[in-house]
C-alpha cells in the first residue's frame, strides 16, 4: 500500500460510524492480511497428504498421489453439473422475457425496506424454482434495484442470498 492510501484511508474512517470503522478494520484485514483461497488449497493439500502418510502407514506416498490424482478426476462430472446449472440459470435469467419482468419489478419499490424485501421475496421465489437460477436471478434483481435506490448493495446481496438460507431445498432438490 503506497503512502498516499493511508491518509486517504483514514480520512474516510475518521467520517465513519463506529461500525463502518469495525467494519473498515475487518475489510482491511481480509483484504491485505489473509492470502489467497489458492494457498489454503495448496496448504490443505498438504497437511492432507502428510496426514495419509502418517495416518495410513501401510500406503506408500506413490498410493497417496495416485489417489490424489485419481480423486480430482472423480469431482469433474459433479462440478460440470453444478457449472451447468449455474450457465442454465444464467441463459434463463438473460432472457428477454425474465429480463423484463426482473427490471419490471425492480420499479415496485418505493423505498429502501421495500426494495430489500422485495429482493428477499424475488430470491425465495426464484431459489425455489431452481437454485441455480435463484442464485443468478437474486443477484441480477438486487443489481436492477441498486440502480433505482440509493442503498448499500452489501445489504441487497445479504437479502439476495438470505432466500438461501431461509428455504434450501427448493423444487430442484
Amino acid at each position: 500500500m503506497g503512502d498516499h492510501e493511508m491518509p486517504l484511508q483514514q480520512a474516510v474512517i475518521g467520517r465513519a460510524s463506529p461500525l463502518a470503522r469495525i467494519t473498515g478494520a475487518f475489510v482491511y484485514m481480509f483484504e491485505r492480511l489473509l492470502p489467497e483461497p489458492f494457498v489454503f488449497a495448496v496448504l490443505l493439500t498438504i497437511a492432507t497428504a502428510i496426514l495419509a502418510a502418517i495416518f495410513a502407514p501401510k500406503h506408500s506416498l506413490p498410493d497417496i498421489l495416485s489417489g490424489w490424482y485419481g480423486g480430482i478426476f472423480q469431482i469433474f462430472p459433479f462440478a460440470f453439473q453444478m457449472v451447468l446449472i449455474l450457465v442454465t440459470g444464467y441463459a434463463l435469467t438473460s432472457s428477454r422475457p425474465v429480463s423484463a419482468a426482473l427490471k419490471r419489478l425492480a420499479k415496485v419499490p418505493k423505498t429502501p425496506p421495500q426494495a430489500v424485501a422485495l429482493t428477499v421475496l424475488v430470491g425465495l421465489v426464484t431459489v425455489t424454482l431452481n437454485w441455480g437460477f435463484g442464485l443468478v436471478a437474486s443477484a441480477v434483481f438486487a443489481r436492477e434495484i441498486a440502480k433505482r435506490h440509493r442503498l448499500d448493495f452489501a445489504w441487497l446481496l445479504a437479502g439476495a442470498y438470505s432466500s438461501f438460507v431461509m428455504f434450501p431445498p427448493g423444487l430442484s432438490s
